[in-house]
């Protein structure tokens, strides 16, 4: 008598508003290949291509993320990549503001540090390839919430972007029109996922991640919250929005649908949305919103 096999929705997919999930997957008790099963439960693979943002004072490398959404573009650097001197030493790249350079001097641990100035340094490099301004001469302020925006020079104002980090790499999201959210997660991260979904998903979504085993929850709940996270950067509101009135849905030609509920003033068919993986050790979400029509 062969294995017994059991039908559950991908750990990937949230259940539809009816109840009934919008893809299943068949995985028998007998699968010994937890590697393949990890892989098939997390987002596809970003594709990536090296570019040179600066070389001088010091050469800067950066990868360029390949994106389905028109009108975004999505950069990514790690550590890893840049001179140990200019994590040492930022002050000599001359690009750092005094309240930049204030805020490095903050972090604790050299790795919190050193990825500050990372993403900070990707963030004034990937704005000089979209206007003919110098790294140095951008200057931000945050709006009533802290996300930080332009605030100068006042040609590039309508320029959106939004900067996450997390463990070894920034990733930075730009657009034109619109609105733009990034957020970046590695995907080793234990984090409270029962703790953080009771106040942060819905009923249906924490009925989900109860249902899967231990770690496929863990990679659902990871790639429900950078959603979440990417949603509400975007909004420019951050945590004041109630997480719990927004869910997230992938369909069988991978695209990402969100439903909000009644706590949200907001349509959701103005939001297009992508997921991925980088360097098979983060996950990453964007959400890109068209303009509110006026009126």
């Amino acid at each position: 008598m062969g294995p017994d096999r059991r039908h559950r929705p991908h750990p990937c997919n949230t259940p539809a508003h009816d109840g009934s999930p919008l893809m299943t997957a068949v995985q028998t008790d007998a699968d010994p290949d937890r590697d393949r099963r990890r892989s098939d439960l997390s987002p596809p693979p970003a594709s990536v291509a090296q570019r040179r943002l600066l070389h001088h004072p010091v050469e800067v490398q950066a990868y360029e993320i390949s994106s389905g959404l028109t009108g975004v573009g999505l950069w990514c650097c790690r550590t890893s990549d840049l001179d140990p001197a200019v994590l040492a030493e930022p002050e000599r790249l001359g690009l750092f503001g005094d309240d930049d350079l204030r805020r490095c001097r903050r972090y604790h641990f050299d790795r919190d540090r050193h990825l500050f100035i990372a993403a900070h340094l990707l963030l004034r490099c990937v704005l000089s390839r979209y206007e003919p301004i110098e790294p140095a001469d951008w200057r931000f302020a945050a709006n009533p919430y802290g996300r930080p925006e332009i605030a100068d020079p006042a040609i590039s104002r309508r320029l959106r972007f939004n900067l996450s980090h997390a463990a070894g790499l920034a990733l930075v999201g730009v657009a034109r029109e619109g609105e733009v959210g990034v957020d970046v997660e590695c995907a080793d991260r234990h984090a409270d996922a029962a703790g953080i979904a009771r106040h942060a998903f819905s009923d249906s979504e924490r009925r989900f991640l109860q249902s899967l085993p231990a770690e496929e929850s863990r990679l659902a709940f990871l790639r429900s919250w950078t959603l979440k996270e990417a949603y509400a950067k975007a909004r420019g509101i951050g945590l004041s929005l109630p997480f719990r009135d927004m869910e997230f849905q992938y369909g069988p030609d991978a695209r990402i649908a969100m439903r909000l509920g009644e706590g949200i003033a907001d349509r959701a068919d103005r939001w297009r949305f992508e997921q991925f993986s980088l360097f098979d050790r983060h996950i990453g979400a964007v959400a890109l919103g068209t303009p509110v029509p006026a009126g």
